[in-house]
């Protein structure tokens, strides 16, 4: 039997807004769970300190700054952390950018947990 830490282990989920709101949150408790964490805001003051409050070792953590809204700005981050871990399992939104673009999408991963991003 693995342990409550464990559930995520090897999965990578990103967090737009980590900085703010629920991201801090979210965050936290998918690291507990075992998850590689990867967030992101505008604020790289606000990204550097829920990464020092997740306690994770540097393997499992990667903050950096992105405009959401910004398609170039937005796809460098998704290449990057496609370049670090390989993969994004699961992603989760907490920005206003999410909003701000007026439209919502429902998917479906391959491990079968489903996610709408708005």
């Amino acid at each position: 039997m693995s342990s409550p830490g464990a559930a995520l282990d090897g999965r990578v989920y990103a967090i737009a807004g980590v900085g703010g709101g629920l991201g801090p949150v979210v965050a936290g408790r998918l690291a507990a769970a075992g998850a590689t964490v990867a967030g992101t805001d505008r604020d790289q003051a606000l990204i550097d300190e829920v990464g020092a409050g997740l306690g994770l070792p540097a393997e499992r953590w990667d903050g950096r700054t992105a405009d959401l809204l910004d398609e170039e700005s937005a796809r460098g981050w998704r290449a990057a952390l496609i370049d670090r871990f390989g993969r994004v399992d699961g992603f989760c939104t907490w920005s206003a950018a999410g909003a701000a673009a007026g439209r919502c999408t429902r998917r479906r991963s391959r491990t079968g947990t489903s996610s709408t991003t708005c």
